[in-house]
């Protein structure tokens, strides 16, 4: 319970921070400049765009389990079943993963991560998806904002000699991606931090990826498993 407390302060005083960047966001540029939230929708020879609602929770997916072989199903679509599904077993079952798909990416993520939004700044986004240890800060800003900025904004607001800045690297979008690698320590506890940015068609693209450190350093199984599929997942889709 300590632990789960000082990795939530932490994660607090990153969400403070951020929201102090977004207010200097917000005010930098001009209506015009902000991300667009929007879907392009084909109707006839009209193109439309629907405001997609960013701050509502992905929902679950499922899966058709026939005969002990899974099927992806989608509400409104048809499935073509297997010629033997004549007496087969079926059973629908929920996917172990959701999909994130705000903020021009998409990536996919376990179902039992609790989901946040805050877009009450114009033309700034904050998302944050959180495990038991493992949490995944989504952030989209609409002026340049670099992982290096901020990572040395971070390292005052933990306390004097309480961090330490370093390099870290991760394969996303079939990209290698340069990162800045905090880590803190509070009383026993240590969290580390990987910031990863990305300049976007507007503005810029913010990941923080944070654990929770076992006494040896090391990260959790939980982060572990998460990076990987994060690393397998992500996309940039505009």
């Amino acid at each position: 319970m300590r632990m789960f407390n000082r990795a939530f302060v932490v994660l607090l005083l990153v969400c403070s921070l951020t929201a102090a960047f977004a207010d200097e966001a917000a005010k930098a540029v001009e209506p015009a400049q902000t991300v667009e939230a929007a879907e392009a929708v084909n109707d006839a020879k009209v193109t439309r765009f629907v405001e997609v609602d960013e701050t509502v929770e992905p929902s679950d997916s499922y899966q058709l389990s026939i005969n002990s072989q899974n099927m992806a199903v989608f509400t409104d679509q048809d499935v073509e079943l297997p010629a033997d599904a004549a007496k087969a077993k079926v059973r629908l079952v929920v996917a172990p993963d959701k999909q994130f798909t705000y903020g021009g990416i998409n990536l996919s993520y376990p179902r039992h991560f609790t989901f946040e939004a805050d877009l009450s700044e114009p033309g700034v986004k904050l998302w944050s998806l959180s495990g038991n240890k493992a949490v995944l800060m989504v952030q989209r800003y609409p002026v340049e904002m670099s992982h290096h900025t901020m990572a040395e904004q971070l390292l005052p607001s933990f306390g004097e000699g309480n961090s330490t800045l370093g390099e870290c690297e991760i394969m996303l979008d079939n990209v290698k991606t340069a990162g800045s690698r905090v880590v803190t320590t509070i009383g026993e506890g240590t969290i580390a931090q990987e910031i990863y940015s990305f300049e976007m068609k507007a503005g810029s693209l913010l990941l923080i990826l944070q654990d929770t450190l076992d006494p040896a350093g090391k990260n959790s199984g939980e982060f572990a498993a998460f990076r990987d599929q994060l690393s397998k997942t992500f996309k940039i889709t505009r």
